[in-house]
């Protein structure tokens, strides 16, 4: 490792662990086929049984801003018809189905037939299922997917690592560019060998 290079650059945000596009894998493959694969990341090769990055651009390029960040607009969504990917987002988005009424009538149904246990687990499953904090995002026909790459350095234990981020974002260009709604759906981290 090039502790010179290592030391230049800037510490990353903490990993968010967002990974809405983790379950659409068909999206996430049809932007590679339009060309719209990782910038700043050479493809993974396989090095003594574990898989190795490396940048794609030149280390001494990776001093200035230019070589590290990179972004461009990955695709814009169609208009939502089902089974299309604005549909898949929109699904990935909601975080799946939860119905925490219906868990609670059966769970209070199951306390009747088995005594208290039943009632114990509806009352936490009912209060787990409100308790969530989410915000209600969804994706319209004409939102873009903006990729987003970042290089920089994260701690791993007591020493930092170099780290490639690849971030997509959902982004409303229908406000003014004052006032775009912007929003992170989905982050992979990947350490880096210099």
């Amino acid at each position: 490792m090039n502790s010179a290079i290592l030391d230049q650059l800037h510490e990353l945000r903490p990993e968010t662990g967002i990974k809405v596009l983790g379950d659409m894998k068909g999206l996430r493959l049809y932007l590679q086929d339009m060309g719209r694969s990782p910038l700043l990341l050479i493809n993974p090769k396989i090095d003594r049984g574990r898989v190795v990055y490396e940048p794609a651009v030149p280390l001494p390029s990776l001093a200035s801003k230019e070589g590290r960040v990179a972004q461009r607009r990955a695709m814009t969504l169609p208009n939502v018809v089902e089974d299309n990917y604005t549909f898949m987002l929109n699904n990935s988005l909601l975080g799946g189905r939860d119905y925490p009424l219906l868990t609670s009538i059966a769970g209070f149904g199951a306390g009747l037939v088995s005594g208290g246990a039943g009632l114990i687990f509806s009352a936490a499953a009912t209060g787990v299922s409100l308790g969530k904090t989410t915000h209600r995002i969804l994706a319209r026909g004409g939102d873009e997917l903006w990729q987003m790459e970042e290089i920089g350095k994260s701690k791993k234990g007591s020493s930092y690592v170099p780290m490639h981020v690849l971030s997509y974002f959902l982004v409303d260009p229908f406000r003014g560019t004052n006032h775009r709604k912007v929003w992170l759906i989905h982050e992979e981290r990947n350490e880096l060998v210099l």
